[in-house]
């Protein structure tokens, strides 16, 4: 599911280009991080991804903002 393919030229007109969840993978293990993938009960999937690290003094909610100061 996270590796790279290619697709079939019948279906090269559809969006897309096959690659989203292979970079995800790579950008996740370049930061030391985990990605993995669950079914759900009930039906669906559940993608969690790990990073290391520890949370920011100001919560993440002031990350997402930017830290201006203000």
């Amino acid at each position: 599911m996270f590796e790279r393919f290619y697709r079939a030229r019948e279906s090269r007109g559809m969006p897309g280009s096959g690659l989203g969840l292979s970079i995800v993978r790579q950008v996740v293990a370049r930061h030391a991080g985990t990605v993995a993938v669950h079914n759900r009960e009930g039906g669906g999937t559940r993608f969690t991804v790990v990073l290391p690290g520890s949370p920011s003094p100001h919560g993440a909610s002031s990350q997402r903002r930017g830290t201006s100061g203000s």
